[in-house]
């Protein structure tokens, strides 16, 4: 949401500082949206459908206690230079009268689901492209992308036909460079279905790309959109519409801070080495080689400055234990730390379950530059 300072700067006409919050962020919303070259069909049904309901609801609801003639008049000046805006302003005016209400377009609430994934849009790193493609009465928009060492994140729409319940996404999506160079993918969330429309975010790993470029050319194909019809209801069953997807898009490179110790530490006769630590705005990667043991349990504790990822501190833990081809294991916490720097301590230890190995906690230090 943009500061309250600045909504009353650019909209002095409109909303004062001491307006109602709920009026503040209506406008906010509102003016993101107004901000995009063309607002997604998403975004134009969310804010479309739940002015219906409110309306449906409120039909003789009085116009809140901030619209006094005299602002009234000059709101009317004000709609006739944004028209898109001030209409849907206007017409949520008349029909929310008092009411608590909030409009937060999909797009934003995807990107708001993790820490790493909300500073790109707080940052403003997350690129708008708008490509959009139809099939069988569905519109896909590829919205906002955004790409660094350790992932490339894609967030889109689906619109879907109405009166269905389908909750849909991208069905086998493969993401390649101008190299040729396939980026592993399949993780992805989404805010499910909201007013026949959803938003997604896939991610595809960057950890194969070598060197610092300034920009990626991307390629994303499909075989076409999967899911479900009827979601949330006991009929529910799946759904595809099948037939390729395309898209083609530049994106910016963040190459993020990389620190890469190659510490090792031995306890009770079992070593483990910290290879690499990799911090980008959207993630944080941690690099560690552990011969001959099941890593899949492993735990990591980081901390740096006066972050720490212990998740009781409002914090996420590590979200994930994967491997790479060289054998090594990644632990990777979705919070975002960019902004930290200087000596940091990661302690690692197996979970506490009984299938677990037994071995360690391996205690490194390092600095983040």
């Amino acid at each position: 949401m943009e500061p309250k300072s600045s909504l009353t700067t650019h909209y002095a006409d409109v909303v004062g500082e001491q307006d109602d919050p709920d009026l503040l962020r209506l406008v906010a919303d509102l003016d993101e949206l107004h901000s995009e070259a063309e607002p997604s069909a998403a975004a134009r049904g969310s804010i479309a459908a739940a002015l219906r309901a409110q309306s449906a609801s409120a039909p003789s609801a009085p116009l809140p206690r901030v619209v006094s003639s005299g602002r009234l008049a000059r709101t009317m000046r004000w709609a006739a230079q944004r028209p898109l805006a001030a209409a849907m302003l206007m017409l949520s005016l008349v029909l929310l009268g008092g009411a608590a209400f909030a409009v937060e377009p999909l797009l934003k609430q995807v990107f708001n689901m993790e820490p790493g994934t909300q500073q790109l849009l707080e940052l403003k790193l997350a690129q708008d492209v708008h490509l959009v493609r139809q099939m069988d009465g569905f519109t896909v928009t590829i919205e906002k992308v955004y790409a660094d060492s350790n992932r490339v994140v894609i967030g889109y729409t689906v619109a879907t036909p109405p009166n269905h319940g389908y909750a849909m996404s991208l069905l086998d999506p493969v993401l390649t460079t101008a190299d040729r160079l396939t980026l592993a993918g399949g993780d992805f969330m989404g805010t499910g279905i909201q007013n026949n429309a959803q938003a997604t975010i896939a991610f595809f790993d960057t950890s194969q790309i070598t060197g610092t470029p300034s920009s990626l050319q991307l390629h994303l194909t499909a075989r076409g959109l999967g899911g479900m019809e009827d979601a949330g209801s006991p009929t529910v069953h799946p759904y595809q519409v099948l037939g390729q997807l395309d898209f083609d898009f530049m994106v910016a490179f963040h190459p993020g801070h990389i620190t890469a110790p190659h510490e090792t530490v031995s306890v009770g006769g079992q070593s483990m080495t910290l290879e690499r630590i990799v911090v980008t705005p959207s993630q944080v990667r941690v690099y560690l080689r552990l011969d001959g043991e099941d890593a899949s349990w492993l735990y990591g504790t980081l901390t740096i400055g006066d972050w720490n990822s212990t998740p009781g501190q409002g914090n996420h833990g590590p979200q994930g234990v994967g491997s790479t081809a060289d054998g090594l294991t990644v632990l990777t916490y979705d919070d975002s730390i960019y902004d930290k720097h200087g000596v940091g301590t990661l302690v690692v230890a197996y979970a506490n379950n009984a299938q677990a190995p037994h071995g360690g906690p391996w205690t490194f230090h390092f600095t983040l530059p």
